[in-house]
Order: C-alpha cells, then structure tokens, then sequence
C-alpha cells in the first residue's frame, strides 16, 4: 500500500506537533513521547513495541574537568532518564 501523499520534517519536534494535530504518525522513543502519551494527546496503536538497545549517553571528554556542578548536572540527567522509564512503566501497567 502507498500513501496518498507525506510529509516530511527536517525536526522531531515538529513531526510530534502534526502527530498531536492529527496530520499523520510517526515512530519516536518513549522517552520523548511520554509526556505527550500521559496527556493523551497522542497514542500508541500497537503497545509495547521497543527496540532493543535505546540507550542515551551524556558525553563528557575523558579529559574533560568534571567539576561539582557537571557531576550533579549529569547525575540530575540519569535520574529524570529514570523517572521516564518510571512513568512509562506505570503507564505499560495501566494500559494491560
């Protein structure tokens, strides 16, 4: 089967917008959706389909000085990484 017609943009965040508007679909980590999904302002049709593998990593030079406020700032980053994962398992639980 072949579309009609598509669109295409040159951000994701621009693809969400059509995606809430109701202009089509379009794939993206739960992470970034999950705000969007809790809202119900989006959905997804098919449950709980991920790949493998979807990690984020916060890039810091070997060399680089880790001073305080970096090693809070990347800690500050793993725990709201944490905290998605959360809700989005409590929303995979709700939807079961």
């Amino acid at each position: 089967m072949r579309p009609v017609r598509t669109l295409r943009f040159d951000h994701f965040f621009v693809t969400l917008q059509a995606v809430v508007d109701s202009l089509g679909l379009a794939i993206g980590t739960f992470p970034t959706l999950s705000t969007d999904r809790l809202a119900g302002r989006i959905a997804t049709p098919f449950g709980d389909i991920r790949a493998p593998g979807n990690t984020y990593h916060a890039l810091v030079p070997r060399d680089a000085d880790k001073p305080l406020h970096l090693r809070a700032f990347v800690e500050w980053l793993a725990q709201q990484g944490e905290k998605e994962r959360e809700k989005d398992r409590e929303k995979d639980r709700e939807d079961r």
